[in-house]
């Protein structure tokens, strides 16, 4: 889709609900509860969560949906954001190490 047609559908074809910016995007939510009181051992670090932008809805804010097994949920263009806790209590440290970035090379011309 172009995005003259994309300004279009949004300008002509979506509610107002969605056509307002969305006030938070996912990778902006933080750390998880478990994470915010406390509780480090139940941290959710490795469960990545997608969300989609949001839902067709009719003028009473019910979502809508063609048949029970439709989708009605809005995606934003390109690679979906994803929520991940944003604690620091599941990070470890790694060691670091000094490469020896022409250590290959070295011993490729010492074998010719």
């Amino acid at each position: 889709m172009t995005p003259e047609a994309a300004a279009w559908i949004r300008a002509n074809v979506l509610p107002p609900a969605l056509r307002a910016p969305i006030a938070t995007c996912p990778c902006e939510w933080g750390p998880c509860s478990n994470c915010v009181h406390g509780d480090h051992d139940r941290c959710r670090a490795g469960e990545p969560a997608v969300f989609p932008a949001g839902w067709v809805t009719n003028s009473k804010g019910s979502v809508v949906s063609p048949a029970p097994s439709s989708d009605a949920r809005v995606w934003r263009v390109g690679r979906p954001c994803a929520w991940r806790c944003a604690c620091d209590c599941r990070v470890v440290p790694s060691e670091a190490v000094q490469l020896d970035f022409f250590a290959a090379w070295d011993e490729e011309l010492s074998m010719s």
